[in-house]
Formats: structure tokens, sequence, C-alpha cells
């Protein structure tokens, strides 16, 4: 029976901010996002959580290998620590040399729910709003080793503005 593993995308969205403004990483362009580099570059600025029955290695890197099996659900959701007050992050493109062979070209999901929030006045009592969010699912295809895949995203501000274009590579593992 397949199963989805949910991967939370969390960007330090404030330290990629204050790097863009000072100058010490170009902010990118759509077509050509900048890349956070290698795992002990990106680390500063993505970490990657599923299930922890999921995880190969580096929980909460940006390289996070997870574990799936063919027919899987593999669905990314994004974040970051001030959850959107500051700045919010968006991923918009996803590239892997395995789509169609190993996993499918992922597609854009709305998911909308009830978030459940501290209620007023009594902060002690949950109170439900209506939320939506979007997220990114694929299928797991074929066995395979290792499926290395790079997601990019824009960094927008409190105004809608875009800040800056990112991307990153992790890894995919699909057993049998």
């Amino acid at each position: 029976m397949s199963k989805t593993i949910d991967i939370l995308c969390v960007i330090d969205a404030e330290t990629l901010a204050d790097a863009i403004t000072n100058k010490t990483i170009a902010p990118g362009t759509l077509s050509k996002p900048t890349s956070l580099g290698d795992y002990s570059a990106s680390n500063v600025y993505v970490f990657m959580i599923t299930q922890g029955s999921r995880v190969v290695n580096d929980q909460a890197q940006s390289e996070l290998t997870v574990d799936c099996e063919v027919g899987d659900n593999i669905r990314w959701t994004i974040s970051n620590p001030g959850a959107g007050v500051n700045h919010s992050c968006m991923l918009y493109d996803f590239q892997s040399a395995s789509i169609g062979t190993a996993i499918t070209a992922p597609i854009c999901l709305p998911l909308a729910t009830k978030l459940y929030i501290n209620g007023q006045p009594d902060p002690q009592k949950p109170a439900a709003i209506a939320y939506t969010s979007s997220a990114w699912q694929c299928t797991a295809l074929a066995k395979t080793a290792s499926v290395q895949y790079n997601w990019s995203f824009q960094l927008i501000d409190p105004t809608g503005k875009v800040v800056g274009y990112f991307s990153w590579d992790p890894f995919i593992k699909i057993d049998a």
C-alpha cells in the first residue's frame, strides 16, 4: 500500500535576506536561481525534515536523503522559522534526470485544511482557522539507490516582492 512521505523544507529566510543585502550571495533570477552550493554551504540556509522512519541520513540538513518504496508519494512543503511574518518562501521548480524513470514529475497541489492556533481570549483553547497551503508531490516509480534532484524557491518580502531565487539539491532512495 502506497504511503505519502511529507518533507518540510525550512528556509532561514532572515539569514538569506541578510546575505543578499550584504552582497555575500547573489539574488539570482527566475530562470537562473543562485545555487546555495554543496551541503556545507546550503546547510546554512536549508533544513529538511521528514518522518524519522524515512530518514536515510542528514535529518534537518539541506541534503536530506529519504527512503521510500515504489508507489509511494513524496510531498514537499516549504516554510521558514518566522512562518511568513517577515519573509515567505515558495517552491517553484523541480529538476531531476530521474523524472520519468525513477519518479514522476512533481505537481503543485493546494492543501486546504483547518489549522489550530491559540484561541483568544484563552490561549489554552485551540481555535480552528481555515488554512490553504501548497505542496509539490511526485510518485516513486522504480527502485534506485539514489535520485538527486534540485529544488528552486523564491524568497518573498512582506509586500510580495521577490527578494531572490535560489536552489539546492537533496536525494531520494527508492526501495522495492
